[in-house]
C-alpha cells in the first residue's frame, strides 16, 4: 500500500494516496497497463515494462487469496525442499545427480519448530503465496486483453523476477511483528525470513543481495506464437542468458537504433546479446564473461566458471558450475591461474562499468579494484 514518502508517481506527479480498504497496488499496476493497451490508436509495435512489486515485502495480499493457501506449509520448508526438487526433476529443470543443498545452517530442523511458531510461519508462507497467486491472476488478466486487441499471438512476452528469494532480515521466522502482516498502512521488512527462503531457492542456497545462485539465478518465461517455432513450445532452454539482453533483444525485433547520444550526452553501448537466436531454437554462443555487482558482492562468469567476492577483499571463491551448480566446493585454490584471470576481467569491467570506485569504500576499509 502505497504511504508516506513511498508513494505512486503519474509521470512527474505524486498521486492523491488510494482508499487502503479497496485499493491492491498488483491490480492497479494490471489495470494501468490493460489501460494503455486498449488506448492504443495506431498499429505500429509497442513496448510494455509491467514491473510489479509484489512479492516484495511487505507481506500484505487478499483475505479471499491467503484463505486458498493457509496450511498447505503446515509440512514444513525440508519436506517441501524435498517435493520441489522432485518436481523439478520430473519436469526435466535439474538431473536428479545435482541434490539439493544443505539446509541453511542458521535454519533449524522443521520438526525442531515449535507448534505454535509453525502456525505463525505457515500463515507468513500463505500471505507470501497469496501474492503471486494475485500475479498469475492479472497475468491472466494482461493475456485477455492482448488477445482481445488481437495482438496476443505476434507479442513477445518475457516474464522473469529480478533475484533470488528473499530471507532479509536473516532470520528462521521473517521479519516483523506477526500483528503487522496485512496491514495496508505498514511498510518495512515484513517478511518469510531464511526458512522460507531457503525452500523458495530450492536447490540452490543462499539468497537475494549475495552472488551464489540462489541469490541470481531467476525463472524465465518466453511466450510468442508467431515467433517461436513449435518445436521449441514448452521446451526447457538451458543457454547462458542475462537480463542485460532484453534490451538488444528489443532493438533487434522493432527495428530500432539504439542512441548514441542523448542531449549532448554519450550513451554507452548495449551489454548484453539478442535472445532471438535462442527464441528461435538456433542457439547462440554464450558471452566470454558476465560480471555482477550488488552491495560489495562481487561475481564473474566465464564458460563453467564461476568466481564470487567481496568488493574490496577479492578473496575469490570458484566453482565449476557445470559439476557443481549448488556451489558447495570452492576449488580456488586448485585454479589459482583461473581465478587470476576472472579478476583482472572483474576489476576491469568494475572500472569500465563504474562499478568501482565504489562511494566510501576507503572508509569501510576496501581496497580500490586498482590495486
Amino acid at each position: 500500500m502505497p504511504h508516506g514518502n513511498r508513494h505512486l508517481m503519474e509521470g512527474n506527479e505524486p498521486l492523491t494516496p488510494p482508499d487502503p480498504g479497496t485499493y491492491y497496488t498488483t491490480d492497479a499496476f494490471t489495470d494501468r497497463a490493460i489501460e494503455w493497451i486498449e488506448g492504443k490508436d495506431d498499429d505500429r509495435p509497442f513496448f510494455l515494462y509491467l514491473a510489479h512489486n509484489a512479492p516484495h515485502w511487505p507481506l500484505h495480499a487478499k483475505e479471499e487469496d491467503i484463505e486458498l493457501f493457509v496450511g498447505k506449509y503446515m509440512k514444513g520448508w525440508d519436506q517441501i525442499r524435498k517435493e520441489r526438487f522432485d518436481r523439478q526433476v520430473e519436469l526435466g529443470l535439474f538431473d536428479a545427480s545435482l541434490g539439493v543443498s544443505p539446509r541453511d545452517p542458521t535454519v533449524r530442523p522443521w520438526a525442531e519448530v515449535p507448534e505454535d511458531q509453525k502456525k505463525r510461519s505457515d500463515y507468513r508462507m500463505a500471505v507470501y503465496a497469496a501474492q503471486i497467486y494475485s500475479i498469475d491472476q492479472n497475468m491472466g488478466k494482461l493475456i485477455k486483453a492482448l488477445e482481445d486487441e488481437g495482438e496476443l499471438d505476434d507479442t513477445l512476452i518475457l516474464f522473469l523476477s529480478d533475484n533470488g528469494a528473499c530471507a532479509e532480515p536473516y532470520n528462521e521466522f521473517g521479519g516483523g511483528d506477526f500483528e503487522r502482516i496485512n496491514d495496508p498502512t505498514t511498510g518495512g521488512m515484513i517478511s518469510v525470513g531464511s526458512g522460507w527462503a531457503n525452500m523458495q531457492n530450492t536447490p540452490f542456497r543462499q539468497y537475494k543481495n549475495r552472488p551464489y545462485e540462489g541469490g541470481m539465478a531467476t525463472p524465465f518465461i518466453a511466450h510468442w506464437p508467431q515467433g517461436i517455432p513449435t518445436s521449441q513450445e514448452g521446451a526447457i532452454v538451458n543457454d547462458l542468458a542475462h537480463i542485460l539482453d532484453v534490451m538488444p533483444t528489443v532493438i533487434d525485433l522493432s527495428g530500432a537504433e539504439y542512441p548514441v547520444q542523448v542531449d549532448e550526452e554519450l550513451i554507452p553501448e548495449p551489454e548484453g546479446l539478442s535472445l532471438l537466436p535462442i527464441l528461435k531454437g538456433q542457439g547462440r554462443e554464450a558471452p566470454e564473461y558476465l560480471f555482477f555487482e550488488h552491495e560489495m558482492n562481487c561475481a564473474v562468469r566465464s564458460g563453467d566458471w564461476k568466481a564470487i567476492s567481496k568488493f574490496g577483499e577479492y578473496d575469490w571463491e570458484l566453482y565449476n558450475i557445470k559439476r557443481d551448480r549448488n556451489e558447495l566446493h570452492n576449488i580456488a585454490e586448485q585454479h589459482p591461474d583461473v581465478v587470476a584471470r576472472l579478476d583482472r576481467a572483474w576489476r576491469n569491467w568494475a572500472l569500465r562499468a563504474k562499478a568501482a570506485p565504489k562511494g566510501r569504500w576507503k572508509d569501510r576499509g576496501y581496497k580500490s579494484p586498482r590495486e
